[in-house]
């Protein structure tokens, strides 16, 4: 059998008929039928035809229009400020308008004044407003107003994309720090940006990456050498005050994220307290949180890390733990958002000594010490009821989550007593576990009102 050799470029009755073209011009096929072998079409290009189809392009066009649609208004500059030759870097197209920074740094001012006495806000905007290329600044506005949306539960935290709200402040606060080089920053901001976006992540429930920027902020803390006073004692009484809060507001942080998640805690607690007397808040205010702060010189780091390698507490130290929290000799003095604060944070340690203790020591139902009591959860559950039923509901949902996980932790530990306690405790003793459906049903009521 002989081999045709088949012609690169078909003729035009082949390329019809679809058969193969062989033995040069005039073809094989052409010859047998007597036709003209001729080779006049125009050859087309391998592939697709006619562009992109008509269903990939109308998608294509609806996605660029959404992300159009998903970006922020952008700040217009006044005529003077376009004339300025120096202004060389302009502003970007993300930036949110100045007038929605000043209406929430407005309303940063409630938790500001009871929980976050580190920063100034209208020294803030006023920053912002005089300098539109102090993008760490401009982070640092960003970053406090997603705190603020996130911790108070304003309308905003679920806003929409095209909208602002904790979310748009968020992203606008990642964009500005990649504006500078914020990792090499030596700048209290450096540790304060990082820490209000844990807080708005811990708000989200986000809690993975709400970890990862408290690291940050604690590693920024250790950078300058927050917790050694005496590197600083150069500095102006009231910038020295301001860094011990600093310091101080982190590893509380940290100590309560620590306490829930089983981690090991970075930073320690120093014989060192901050001023009373400061512009930033009234001696009042910053009793108040010198003694949040001393609360948590009980919170060691072994009574919330398990370690095989770790010696237990000595029983009579426990006790004395447990006595020293008892005692609220500040707490009349504070104001009402604080004082909740400084309650519930009592109670919340107290009852991880007690877990502590449980994990350690027997447990009585009829102890001679209360530190060994099976029942002391719930005698703080009624405590923390009682107080939650005489103070305004701003007081308690100022703090956001670190509240909520603190009262759920304490609703756990009631929940395995009751399941755990004999019968016979029951019996002979009905107040103690009674009502504790009651008191977890009025609790999630307050805590629904966020």
């Amino acid at each position: 059998m002989t081999t045709r050799l088949r012609n690169a470029n078909p003729c035009d009755g082949c390329a019809l008929r679809r058969v193969k073209c062989e033995e040069g011009k005039p073809c094989h096929e052409c010859r047998l039928r007597g036709i003209e072998c001729t080779a006049l079409r125009t050859r087309k290009k391998r592939g697709p035809k006619g562009g992109p189809r008509s269903t990939t392009k109308e998608r294509v066009e609806r996605f660029q229009q959404s992300i159009k649609e998903a970006q922020p208004c952008t700040i217009q500059d006044d005529d003077q400020s376009n004339s300025d030759p120096s202004s060389s870097v302009p502003l970007p197209p993300y930036r949110l308008p100045l007038h929605e920074y000043q209406r929430f740094l407005q309303i940063s001012k409630r938790p500001v004044s009871s929980i976050w006495m580190v920063i100034n806000p209208d020294h803030l905007f006023t920053k912002i407003s005089d300098n539109p290329n102090d993008y760490e600044s401009h982070a640092l506005a960003a970053a406090l107003c997603a705190a603020t949306i996130a911790q108070l539960r304003l309308p905003e935290h679920a806003g929409p994309r095209n909208t602002p709200s904790s979310l748009q402040f968020a992203t606008e606060c990642l964009q500005l720090r990649e504006l500078y080089d914020y990792r090499e920053s030596y700048s209290l901001a450096s540790a304060l940006i990082p820490f209000f976006l844990h807080v708005y992540h811990s708000n989200g429930n986000k809690l993975r990456t709400a970890g990862l920027f408290l690291r940050e902020a604690v590693t920024q803390v250790q950078l300058m050498q927050l917790g050694y006073p005496e590197t600083y004692c150069h500095l102006t009484k009231q910038e020295q005050s301001l860094r011990l809060r600093i310091y101080w507001l982190v590893l509380i942080t940290e100590r309560t994220y620590s306490a829930q998640h089983g981690l090991q805690a970075v930073l320690q607690v120093i014989d060192v307290f901050p001023d009373t007397q400061d512009d930033m808040a009234d001696e009042q205010r910053m009793q108040a949180f010198i003694s949040l702060t001393r609360l948590f010189a009980y919170l060691e780091s072994n009574l919330t890390t398990i370690s095989p390698n770790q010696q237990p507490l000595e029983r009579q130290k426990l006790v004395s733990y447990q006595a020293a929290l008892c005692l609220d000799a500040h707490d009349h003095a504070a104001r009402e958002a604080q004082r909740v604060d400084l309650f519930v944070t009592r109670q919340w340690i107290r009852l991880i000594l007690w877990e502590y203790t449980a994990r350690h020591f027997a447990m009585s139902c009829y102890p001679d010490d209360e530190a060994f009591s099976l029942f002391l959860p719930v005698k703080i559950g009624h405590k923390m009821l009682s107080l939650f039923s005489m103070v305004t509901n701003s007081a308690i949902t100022t703090h956001g989550y670190g509240i909520e996980l603190k009262v759920f932790r304490l609703a756990d530990a009631m929940l395995d007593i009751v399941a755990c306690t004999p019968f016979s405790a029951h019996g002979s003793k009905p107040n103690v576990t009674t009502g504790v459906d009651d008191w977890i049903m009025a609790i999630s009521c307050y805590i629904r009102r966020r």
